[in-house]
């Protein structure tokens, strides 16, 4: 990954809240659009779109959330002292594509006794659709040619746990990424759950 890519996380800022309808409302030419539900990446703002409903969110409107949080994959790897993992299996999102299974990477885990937790972080791309807790579906908001960071784990195998005749399971916990809710309108930080660690049941 180069060293320029930046990830952002969560923070307290206080700023102002957002909701979809109180954006301008912007018309974008046809070939644009792919998808009914989508965020697109102009030069200074993210065209959020819903059917052919299309509104402007300015970065600096964003920025004020996230500027004093983002970090560099070298930073945020040192910060953490977690390593970093592209395009992780475990994101649960909408569409499937290609991962790289952190199991085969090498990584050392915790050496928990019972159920070792191989843990690395990863990133989520603008306009990357996730899950919600309550099914909705929502769209991730960043920074040009940046990311936010999210904290992951895998089984990996190894333990005490396989020879009691159980089995070593993945354990969520949830994590606030900066979101748009296009059920609700509302853009802002709301939880998700990620693979946290491994358990024995």
């Amino acid at each position: 990954m180069k060293s320029h890519v930046m990830c952002a996380i969560t923070s307290n800022v206080a700023c102002q809240k957002l909701k979809f309808d109180a954006l301008q409302r912007v018309t974008l030419p046809k070939e644009l659009r792919r998808k009914d539900v989508e965020v697109i990446e102009a030069k200074d703002s993210a065209v959020l779109c819903l059917k052919d409903d299309c509104r402007d969110l300015p970065y600096e409107n964003i920025r004020c959330k996230l500027e004093d949080h983002v970090y560099t994959v070298e930073e945020y790897t040192q910060l953490t002292r977690l390593p970093y993992v592209n395009n992780a299996s475990d994101i649960k999102v909408r569409k499937t594509r290609a991962a790289i299974n952190p199991c085969a990477m090498g990584i050392a885990t915790d050496l928990d006794y019972c159920c070792p937790t191989t843990r690395y972080f990863s990133i989520i791309s603008q306009g990357v659709q996730l899950v919600s807790n309550n099914n909705e579906t929502c769209l991730v908001i960043s920074l040009p040619g940046k990311f936010q960071c999210i904290t992951m784990a895998a089984c990996c195998g190894g333990g005490t746990c396989i020879s009691r005749r159980r089995k070593c399971m993945l354990e969520k916990s949830q994590q606030s990424i900066y979101v748009w809710n296009s059920n609700t309108g509302e853009i802002g930080f709301k939880m998700f759950p990620f693979p946290a660690y491994c358990s024995c049941k």
